[in-house]
């Protein structure tokens, strides 16, 4: 499971992030393509492949889910609490 948090001031957040899924899948299925020594490169693709064959939305390849649950972060509350900002203040401060 991934988390993102994306913002955008125009109606464009859902071709970003339609977008974002496309790119990083391509870029995945292309390192375990190319890596000929991962034992597992076969059965990776495999299923992959499999999951485009049940989804009408995908040519080749899916390895992300299609469906997504936005939530919308209204207060800066809600927007520390889903980035747990106090870890990620700890860890570029390397405490």
């Amino acid at each position: 499971m991934s988390h993102a948090i994306l913002g955008a001031t125009d109606n464009s957040l859902g071709n970003i992030k339609r977008d974002l899924k496309r790119h990083t899948s391509e870029k995945l299925y292309l390192a375990i393509n190319n890596k000929s020594n991962e034992n597992k490169r076969v059965w990776l693709l495999w299923h992959m492949e499999r999951a485009a064959a049940k989804n009408a939305n995908s040519e080749k390849f899916q390895l992300l889910q299609s469906e997504s649950r936005p939530i919308e972060l209204t207060t800066p509350k809600m927007k520390n609490k889903k980035l747990n900002i106090d870890i990620i203040i700890k860890y570029w401060l390397g405490l």
